[in-house]
């Protein structure tokens, strides 16, 4: 659960942890003021409950609720006192941490009912994947723009600011600058007056300023107070002054400047503060984040929060740049979109939250178009690369670049593992396991997951860290059964109840150990056996740690790509026809795309719950569970009457989802214009076209511009990063009223396609308008939003047109900022 500071991320834990079933309750936190706001929370919704903590000496773990530090918790000594079922439900709070090793040995342990992750910044401060951590189920996200629209955070004004200091001359290692240069460049006279400087000219009257160390924040506040002003450092040295007081002073109107080191980007309300000084360079968006989500609370007389941000001549500012486009919930992992995102922003055209605004000084944004310049011969996954490795010290592993919206085996060498080792990232041992196992992991890189079985099995193997390289099947079933079980959406995968051992093991024996052991998927060779009722490798894998790390990181990768796959069905528009018997089914679009798993899956109908089949084109049968009769005849005979699915007619059906069940329901046939599709929702490329009665092919919807009888469809990519030159096209919307789209480059207005925009309504057209915001969206295509149908209202230009459409509905506020419509 992704939750931006102030929206009421405890609150929500409180509330979903109320119910029956749920009698002991953990929440982890790895600060104690976290602990103790939490404690307060819960105390407020179940008053009765016996609440203790486990953090620093105190040890009263036999309460109904536990509030414990993760670091206490975390000690092996502490940890094995628990059984793994001791509590029903776990809070992971501040779950950006979660991957560190004291965060995975205690989720590891435990096997509650439910666990929740919370977290106001979706990113790891080392660039470690969290959807990963959480098998890709992000339930529900509200970042920083949904709290300024709702009106629950208040809006910001953001002024990036030149930095002077020369960062070419710090020495840069693990991706941080050397801590001692880096405060004998900061903590000077000269610089410490223009932050003064910029706070009088922009600031308001209470502030915290982030420095990089004790001794600056000492520095900062010793020539403050000499400029007359009221200012403390707070931080964890000697020379601090006193954390709480100095926050309630600050509250208070008693001081105007809190100095401030890491002590409160994290669990610490201050409602008043109005302003906040970026004194530093930031290696992480993470941190960022929180340091500007103190200023974020709503407060009486409170308009806004200033913020001073300085920009400096490294690339580590770039993150600063990225903070902004995630604040924004605009993914900007490469340069390319960061370039995109700095010129809407000096076009003011950006998509902002409501009362919001960014200001970047002309020497700041001289610096950051001087770090975005391309490098003329990387290719989009080397320029990724070498970036992460950069900022992280450390390589971005396969998962991580599937979430950034890139395909990691898209590379010369046709293999992610080879493309690593070509980079230099893999170790001794992983480039001893690649030399002698390399066909076996590149095939399970290709090999194909219809379901999730083969990945399941694979990651059965996994005993900790160490591959089990034979086991017998009882112990494979149940390793299968617990992975499963606590991955939900595999769960669902599944179709037999995981307490029948003898059903799981028929499942395994039956589908992925037979698909192994007769090589399907892998190339033709068999890199399995399965013999005596024990299943292994069918040769002796390599020895050492790197063969078990490679495979975990090709597997965790394929796993993220099914659950992305399987985990979120498109709605799908499907059409009537006739089989070879005569009988009327559902034509699909393409499993592929609608993400729906081959094989039965869950439906309802006129308010029955029915089992459909999905095959590969067409769902053919549905039935009452357990029963063989087909009912899909009759449920379509009964909506569109004897006719159904008969040449020359265009009968059509979808399927929504509506929470964890696809619904089906009749939709007509082709008439009015837009009846296919309902206007502000998401759709696939390869729904739009059935939808409206006509049939996909790559050829022609993968066009901008698609004029079919009686219609005109203009798909448009907001983004247009890694599309060709002359795909660049300056698409974007003028307001929530109007659309300003660029024809080809080639398009003039008295060409037979110009004279089409122009005279669409005598001609009978109607002209229909659907907008992403990017091409994909981890590595899957972004679906479109239907902005309904559009009316000519003038153009300018040759070769290519600018035209202005008018929307027939304003852009819903919900989805304006998504959508980049200027406030």
């Amino acid at each position: 659960m992704v939750l931006a500071t102030g929206l009421g991320k405890t609150w929500l834990a409180a509330f979903d942890s109320d119910r029956v079933e749920f009698q002991r309750i953990l929440f982890v936190a790895h600060r104690e003021e976290i602990l103790f706001q939490a404690i307060e929370t819960f105390r407020n919704v179940r008053p009765t409950a016996r609440i203790g903590r486990l953090a620093g000496d105190t040890r009263e773990t036999d309460a109904d609720f536990v509030f414990a530090s993760v670091q206490t918790l975390g000690r092996i000594a502490h940890l094995s006192r628990f059984a793994p079922d001791e509590f029903d439900y776990i809070v992971i709070d501040e779950f950006h941490h979660a991957a560190a090793s004291t965060y995975r040995r205690v989720i590891d342990h435990f096997r509650p009912k439910f666990l929740l992750g919370l977290t106001a910044t979706p990113e790891r401060t080392d660039g470690a994947d969290l959807l990963a951590l959480c098998q890709e189920n992000l339930v529900y996200e509200a970042g920083i723009h949904i709290g300024i629209e709702t009106g629950r955070l208040c809006p910001f004004h953001y002024f990036g600011v030149p930095d002077d200091v020369d960062y070419s001359n710090i020495p840069w290692r693990s991706a941080k600058f050397d801590p001692e240069a880096l405060e004998a460049a900061v903590a000077t006279e000269a610089r410490a007056r223009n932050a003064l400087e910029q706070f009088r000219a922009k600031g308001g009257s209470r502030c915290i300023g982030f420095c990089c160390s004790q001794r600056h924040a000492d520095f900062m506040a010793a020539f403050f107070v000499r400029e007359g002003l009221r200012a403390v450092a707070v931080h964890a040295g000697p020379t601090s002054a006193p954390r709480t007081t100095s926050l309630k002073q600050l509250a208070d109107g008693e001081l105007d400047v809190i100095f401030a080191v890491d002590m409160f980007n994290e669990g610490v309300d201050v409602p008043a503060i109005d302003t906040v000084m970026m004194l530093r360079p930031t290696e992480s968006t993470v941190i960022w984040m929180q340091q500007l989500g103190r200023g974020l609370r709503v407060a009486d007389d409170k308009e806004r929060l200033t913020v001073i941000d300085y920009i400096g001549n490294h690339r580590a500012f770039l993150m600063k740049l990225r903070a902004l486009a995630a604040l924004m919930n605009r993914e900007a992992e490469s340069k390319g979109r960061l370039r995109e995102m700095l010129e809407e922003i000096l076009r003011a055209t950006i998509a902002l939250p409501s009362g919001c605004e960014i200001t970047y000084d002309l020497a700041a944004v001289d610096i950051l178009q001087n770090l975005l310049r391309p490098a003329a011969t990387e290719t989009a996954l080397e320029s990724y690369y070498r970036d992460f490795e950069e900022r992280h010290g450390v390589r971005p592993n396969a998962v991580e670049v599937f979430h950034a919206g890139l395909n990691p085996r898209s590379n010369s060498e046709g293999s992610w593992l080879g493309f690593v080792e070509r980079m230099g990232g893999l170790s001794a041992d992983e480039r001893a396991a690649l030399t002698e196992a390399r066909d076996f992991l590149v095939a399970i890189e290709k090999t194909e997951t219809t379901r999730s079985y083969k990945i399941a099995l694979l990651l059965a193997l996994f005993d900790k860290d160490e591959v089990t390289t034979e086991i017998g099947i009882d112990d494979l079933s149940r390793r299968v059964a617990a992975l499963v079980r606590r991955i939900h959406k595999l769960d669902q995968d599944f179709s037999v109840d995981l307490d029948d051992l003898a059903a799981v093991r028929r499942l395994l024996v039956r589908n992925p150990i037979e698909a192994f052991v007769n090589a399907k998927g892998t190339g033709g060779v068999a890199y399995f056996r399965f013999e005596n009722d024990v299943f292994g490798f069918a040769f002796d894998p390599p020895v050492g740690s790197g063969f078990g790390e490679l495979l975990r990181e090709v597997l965790d990768w394929r796993l993220a790509q099914y659950l992305t796959r399987s985990g979120r069905p498109n709605d799908v528009v499907c059409r009537v026809l006739r089989n070879t018997n005569g009988r009327p089914i559902l034509f699909l679009p393409s499993t592929d795309h609608t993400k729906l798993a081959e094989g039965p899956i869950e439906v309802e109908a006129d308010g029955r719950r029915l089992e459909a089949t999905v095959a590969k084109i067409a769902i053919n049968v549905v039935r009452d569970q357990g029963s063989d009769v087909n009912l899909l005849p009759e449920i379509l005979t009964g909506w569109f009457g004897l006719e159904v699915g008969q040449p020359g007619r265009s009968d059509r059906v979808r399927l929504r989802l509506r929470g964890d069940i696809m619904v089906m329901e009749p939709m007509g046939t082709v008439g009015q214009a837009g009846d296919g599709l309902r206007a502000w929702e998401r759709y696939s490329r390869e729904a739009i076209g059935p939808a409206f009665g006509f049939t996909f092919d790559q050829a022609t919807w993968n066009a901008g511009f698609v004029p079919k009888p009686g219609h005109l469809f203009l798909l448009v990519t907001l983004a247009k990063e890694g599309m060709s030159d002359e795909h660049q096209y300056a698409d974007h919307f003028l307001s929530d009223e109007e659309f300003s789209w660029q024809s080809q480059n080639a398009t003039t207005q008295n060409s037979k396609r110009g004279q089409t925009i122009r005279n669409h309504h005598a001609l009978g057209l109607h002209v229909h308008l659907l907008v992403r915001p990017t091409k994909k969206t981890g590595a899957q295509p972004t679906p479109f939003t239907y902005c309904g149908e559009v009316d000519f209202a003038g153009w300018e230009g040759e070769a290519p047109i600018t035209v202005r459409w008018k929307l027939r509905e304003g852009v819903p506020q919900s989805l304006r900022a998504q959508l980049k419509v200027p406030a």
